[in-house]
């Protein structure tokens, strides 16, 4: 079963953690794609720097190696089995909620760590036979009930 995760950046070594986990229990895991392959000792520099943008918008390089990124990861979304909001604090940026939104409109179950803040998010929950709240503790037991 392949899982692909989506979740803002500041959770990335969290996620990579869980990868590895899911991965041990026989999971194909994508993580999100990174800017220029970022690693994770770039993302923890942003994330000290207090940097909320990676990308300047105003550079085209940077905007069209951003798409291409986006790009890979709906194509990803599309061909995966599930996915995987790591929504830390209930936390879901923009980004993540567009891809919960792609993921309800393909039919993918998703699995939310934690109950996110976000209204509409939760209405999603509440109104999508896919959609489902799972703790991490109880997330492979919940995932080997999928049948495909």
């Amino acid at each position: 079963m392949k899982l692909l995760f989506s979740g803002s950046l500041k959770f990335f070594g969290e996620m990579k953690k869980l990868k590895e986990k899911l991965e041990s229990s026989g999971f194909e895991c994508i993580l999100p794609k990174l800017r220029n392959g970022s690693s994770s000792k770039e993302i923890e520099k942003i994330k000290l720097d207090g940097r909320k943008k990676i990308l300047d918008l105003k550079d085209k390089r940077e905007l069209r190696k951003m798409v291409k990124i986006k790009k890979w990861y709906y194509d990803q979304l599309r061909r995966c089995d599930a996915m995987i909001v790591f929504d830390l604090g209930g936390y879901i940026g923009l980004s993540v909620a567009a891809e919960i939104g792609a993921a309800h409109i393909l039919e993918k179950p998703v699995f939310f760590l934690e109950k996110p803040n976000d209204e509409g998010i939760l209405a999603l929950i509440k109104f999508s036979k896919n959609f489902k709240i799972v703790p991490k503790e109880k997330l492979i037991n919940e995932l080997k009930k999928l049948k495909f």
